[in-house]
């Protein structure tokens, strides 16, 4: 394959190797994560087994809330089944533990305060709050897992789809222009795309639906609950952890329900409960960036 620009042509090329792709990946975060995002390089991550794993690298999405990505860079000929999955197994593994989100939290601070313009410039973006609490609230939600590769397959597709949780693949090509000795090189890829939230701060002060109330009687309906929020729960010592994916469906655990209340007997049942009915709006909570509370969701519905 080959793509043509002012007549010049350029052949698509296969990456030399993992290490010539994530420098690539690095020469060009910004337009693949956004201006805005940091980009920290890669950084050594345990399990609760004592299993490390190095990610390529990490990057910080600014918003409300701010949000983090591990990076992933790979090539399509490594085996999924036998590299690719174990290797994102054990990120999620590592993530898991307190301990090692903590490491990761301090290994952001680190770097953020031992710069002056940096820090100058996370302190304005964050708005009001410690960076090391915005940090902390930050890695205790899960990260979007962002595999970098230069084509896609049906084996890694077929894999991410029962891996769950948040995972995009950004397909990573890279054109050569023909005819000359330098190394002259296109790149062609869709840049990873992370809607920004914005909270009312005057939400933690709505009061929540009361105990019982159906979801059908609780109005509501799309629009109410903003597209990529994060919200949890806990029963039986169980935590959950969901996504609002717009038009108020909830995304838990790889399956899409069409209210907060079916995403939340959902996961109640996941604990082997036989309960049918749960409030969801009531059950469902989100964390209030501006004060690091948690809300229930009732709290953004319209009145």
């Amino acid at each position: 394959m080959f793509v043509l620009v002012d007549g010049v042509k350029y052949k698509l090329i296969s990456p030399q190797d993992e290490m010539w792709l994530e420098k690539r990946v690095e020469e060009n975060y910004r337009h693949i994560f956004g201006e805005e995002v940091y980009y920290f390089p890669k950084k050594k991550i345990k399990s609760k087994a004592g299993i490390g794993t190095i990610p390529d690298a990490y990057v910080i999405i600014p918003g409300r809330p701010v949000r983090w990505c591990i990076v992933e860079v790979e090539l399509a000929s490594h085996s999924v089944y036998d590299h690719v999955f174990p290797q994102l197994t054990k990120f999620r593994k590592a993530i898991e533990d307190g301990e090692s989100r903590k490491k990761i939290r301090d290994f952001f601070y680190d770097t953020i305060v031992a710069d002056p313009v940096l820090e100058a410039r996370f302190r304005k973006e964050i708005g009001t709050g410690e960076i090391h609490k915005k940090l902390s609230d930050m890695v205790d939600e899960k990260p979007m897992i962002v595999v970098v590769i230069e084509r896609r397959t049906d084996k890694l597709e077929e894999a991410l789809a029962h891996f769950g949780g948040e995972v995009k693949v950004v397909e990573f090509k890279t054109y050569r222009r023909e005819g000359i000795s330098d190394e002259i090189n296109v790149y062609c890829f869709e840049p990873v795309v992370v809607d920004k939230i914005k909270v009312p701060a005057s939400s933690a002060k709505a009061v929540g639906p009361k105990h019982g109330a159906s979801a059908g009687k609780q109005g509501g309906g799309p629009g109410v609950l903003p597209e990529g929020l994060r919200i949890f729960s806990a029963y039986k010592g169980a935590e959950f952890r969901a996504e609002v994916i717009g038009d108020g469906k909830i995304r838990f655990n790889g399956q899409v329900y069409g209210s907060p209340s079916l995403a939340a007997v959902a996961a109640i049942q996941s604990t082997g409960s036989p309960r049918e009915t749960e409030n969801g709006w009531r059950w469902w909570k989100f964390r209030d960036p501006a004060t690091g509370e948690e809300i229930a969701i009732h709290a953004l519905r319209k009145k």
